[in-house]
């Protein structure tokens, strides 16, 4: 089907309701295809479905294009952006359909491998069987798609007992290029969180990688072109990993250590290829952060995250640090599970919130108002002597009073100091849901610009807005956007993302109306499908009340109702046929 998107304004007069609208879109003569999607992504990178769904909207450029609509279209896919300029499609050229449909085409050329890159265009016809320009290029490439493609291993740190909490590895390896690349991808899969740097360069901006799944079925694996992160010769990579949602009791987790696989693939310019792949090669070692506390199997306690500066090595994300006290790292077998693409919107910090007012409540208790609930993270300037505590309590508000905190759900975190200039505190493997920071342990009162608030969602693409002459109104749709922002993490909806964190069916169902009219949230609601999909009961058939970690509590069948209403809005919405046909029985 063919859709114009536009934005209406509503004028509310009293007593009169919906008086009148106003079209303010620029309608053009001739539709012409943008915003294209593969499998409802923009430029998604190492997607694992073989027949891709191609999508695009349609705009025009007068007001003598009302009325106008798609009657047919053209898509090219090629395997090189040159080869799609001259017009060739070697991957797939559709020819001239007969059709209306601009959502969910798919894919109908060439069987596609692991690892391929497609570069795609497509035009369209009018109702007067006029053909529109090309549109923009788009791209994607394929993952991994068959479990022999990888060769790396899971690996993981040392066992290491420590009486202060679990403590998180760091793992590194230095490899050499002596060829020019064409093209490197990186492919990275975790049970818990991980963090990727390339000599010394965090790779991406994403937060708390990969998304939540579960463990007795899938793990996913996320996908980054670092290309422009090697340079000639020797070259270092290091992860950092934390146990995020991967913790003891937990279905489908046997060894409680945070585990990483990885695959470096490197594409030279005279067709070679080498790889660089997890195994026991790799050096690692005990890293700054450690967790007090954890998982308490459906919440209220998600552990102290414990800094310790002191702990800091620099330079062992890069080439020629001296890693000669680090231990081999430990290859881990664990229970085969599907390694699959992460075809969602990435977590990633959206928005900064300074502080609106820093009190003293209590000599040396230093007390942050943002202003705002939100979920994410404190982000603050941190200055004191080596071995100096920093403590930091985190506070829901809803009376927005600071002299009633009564909201801080065990939320808390330490940082040590290492002694010196420019140090910074932001919990790298943990988010918190807060307005209020109670802060103890600091040298002087912290300013203004010491701290920022950093809220961190999964970055769903706004679609839609709503705006009226009534300010309550529009503050009322504004603190919806916001609530669905601020509980939307991982590739679930949370219930409450400070005490529960869980994805909790009918909570989700709740927010869904207004999710798909304000957010590009299709592959978002078919992920959390498959949440639901993989947390089935083989024997039984029970579907939970959660997902993707499932729990005996709470809910009746609305809740667990989650695994037909997703996939079916989805349909409807988006066009989406096959959410369907998976999850049918």
């Amino acid at each position: 089907m063919s859709v114009l998107r536009f934005r209406v304004t509503a004028l509310l007069v009293a007593g009169l309701g919906t008086a009148a609208f106003t079209d303010e879109i620029p309608l053009f003569a001739v539709p012409v295809p943008t915003a294209l999607r593969c499998e409802s992504l923009e430029h998604p990178l190492g997607i694992d479905a073989p027949r891709p769904r191609l999508s695009w909207r349609l705009t025009t450029r007068d007001a003598t294009g009302r009325g106008q609509r798609q009657t047919a279209y053209q898509v090219l896919v090629a395997s090189t952006p040159e080869a799609l300029a001259r017009g060739t499609g070697d991957r797939w050229d559709s020819g001239r359909v007969q059709n209306d449909q601009s959502v969910q085409v798919e894919y109908a050329g060439t069987a596609l491998a692991s690892g391929q890159e497609c570069y795609w265009k497509v035009r369209v016809w009018d109702a007067e069987g006029r053909a529109s320009p090309w549109s923009d290029t788009a791209r994607w490439t394929m993952g991994l798609l068959q479990a022999r493609d990888w060769t790396g291993h899971w690996i993981a740190g040392p066992s290491l007992r420590d009486p202060d909490g679990q403590t998180f590895p760091v793992l590194r390896k230095e490899f050499q290029r002596d060829r020019a690349v064409r093209r490197a991808t990186l492919y990275v899969a975790s049970l818990g969180y991980h963090r990727i740097e390339v000599n010394g360069r965090r790779v991406g901006d994403h937060e708390f990688d990969p998304v939540q799944s579960d463990y007795r079925r899938r793990v996913y694996y996320v996908t980054h072109d670092v290309t422009s992160c090697l340079v000639a010769g020797e070259n270092g990579i290091g992860a950092a990993l934390g146990s995020g949602w991967h913790g003891k009791g937990l279905p489908g987790v046997t060894d409680q250590r945070p585990a990483l696989r990885l695959e470096l693939i490197v594409d030279c310019q005279d067709g070679s290829q080498s790889r660089v792949a997890s195994d026991a090669s790799w050096k690692a070692d005990v890293g700054p952060v450690r967790l007090l506390g954890g998982l308490r199997h459906g919440g209220g306690d998600f552990g102290v995250e414990i800094y310790d500066a002191r702990r800091e090595q620099p330079g062992w994300n890069q080439v020629g640090f001296d890693d000669s006290a680090w231990k081999p790292a430990v290859v881990l077998q664990p229970p085969p599970i599907a390694c699959s693409a992460q075809m969602i919107a990435p977590n990633r910090v959206v928005s900064r919130l300074r502080t609106v007012a820093v009190s003293e409540p209590q000599p040396g208790r230093y007390l942050l108002d943002f202003g705002t609930n939100l979920t994410g993270r404190l982000r603050m300037k941190i200055t004191g002597a080596s071995g100096r505590e920093i403590g930091f309590v985190y506070y829901a508000s809803h009376t927005g009073d600071p002299r009633m905190l009564n909201e801080d759900f065990k939320q808390a975190d330490r940082y040590i100091c290492r002694g010196g200039p420019d140090e910074e505190f932001a919990s790298p493997f943990n988010w918190r849901a807060f307005r209020f920071v109670l802060v103890t342990g600091l040298e002087r009162k912290p300013s203004h610009s010491d701290a920022v608030a950093e809220l961190i969602t999964t970055d769903l693409p706004r679609c839609g807005t709503f705006e009226c002459s009534d300010a309550v109104l529009n503050r009322l749709h504004e603190l919806v956007v916001h609530t669905f922002r601020c509980t939307t993490l991982g590739g679930i909806q949370v219930d409450c993302p400070h005490r529960e964190r869980l994805g909790y069916g009918a909570e989700g169902q709740g927010g869904l109306p207004q999710a798909v009219y304000n957010f590009d949230a299709a592959a978002f609601y078919a992920k959390w499908a498959r949440d639901f999909q993989d947390g089935q009961d083989t024997d039984s058939g029970l579907v939970y009340y959660t997902a993707p970690f499932r729990i005996h509590s709470g809910g009746g069948p609305a809740w667990s109702g989650a695994c037909i209403v997703y996939p079916w809005n989805v349909y409807l919405f988006y066009g989406d046929k096959r959410v369907l046909a998976d999850g049918y029985p």
